[in-house]
């Protein structure tokens, strides 16, 4: 399969150059080669972006079975073989299975840190707002006082001089169904809240199909 930009579509046939009529025999899982209509998929652009598809329906063409794929950008239709369509999925280049991205994405959040309750979690404060009150916020001077940043243990929190209240799970992650809530408040340092920050806003693209920024 040639390499695709941006203004063209990841297969070699598009919706208006189908060059036959839909087959209307049915079509097996060993035919499909496991996909099946309705499955979700990401195509990878060019620009970085993960591009949202279903595959509607399957189609019989003179070079073979091809799968129609609805995508989530400007309307764009293709027809992509199936065999191409394997392979790609399989080198994880091109395509991914939309499970396969979601597990990716967990992975990612399991792996990382910040996304979790530290290893200095002593005490905590219930989380009553995704936007922590003034009250909460003096809470967590007085927890980050006696305990430091749950995060990483240090001992002063840098920066302008006061703690940050760290929802966990982070709240973003949780209203994007990728963690599960509630989520409570910890102290933490502005070091760690501004790296974590850059992490989730990171993640936060990907998974909604942006191009991610560095």
């Amino acid at each position: 399969m040639t390499a695709t930009t941006d203004a063209q579509l990841p297969t070699t046939t598009t919706e208006a150059g189908s060059p036959t009529t839909p087959a209307t025999a049915p079509h097996t899982p060993a035919d499909t080669r496991g996909f099946a209509i309705g499955e979700e998929l990401r195509w990878r652009r060019e620009s970085g972006r993960w591009v949202p598809g279903t595959i509607t329906a399957f189609e019989q063409h003179p070079n073979g079975l091809v799968a129609k794929i609805d995508w989530n950008v400007h309307g764009l239709k293709s027809f992509t073989p199936v065999a191409s369509l394997e392979r790609e999925v399989a080198a994880g280049t091109t395509y991914k299975r939309a499970t396969v991205f979601r597990a990716e994405i967990l992975a990612a959040i399991a792996a990382q840190p910040l996304f979790h309750r530290g290893p200095n979690a002593v005490t905590s404060i219930p989380s009553r707002t995704a936007i922590p009150t003034d009250a909460e916020r003096s809470q967590m001077q007085d927890l980050g006082r006696l305990h430091g940043c749950h995060s990483c243990s240090r001992k002063v929190p840098l920066g302008d001089g006061r703690w940050r209240p760290d929802h966990q799970p982070p709240t973003e992650l949780v209203e994007l169904g990728l963690m599960s809530g509630p989520s409570v408040l910890y102290p933490q340092c502005n070091p760690c809240s501004s790296r974590q920050g850059g992490l989730i806003n990171k993640l936060k693209r990907r998974w909604q199909g942006l191009p991610e920024m560095y």
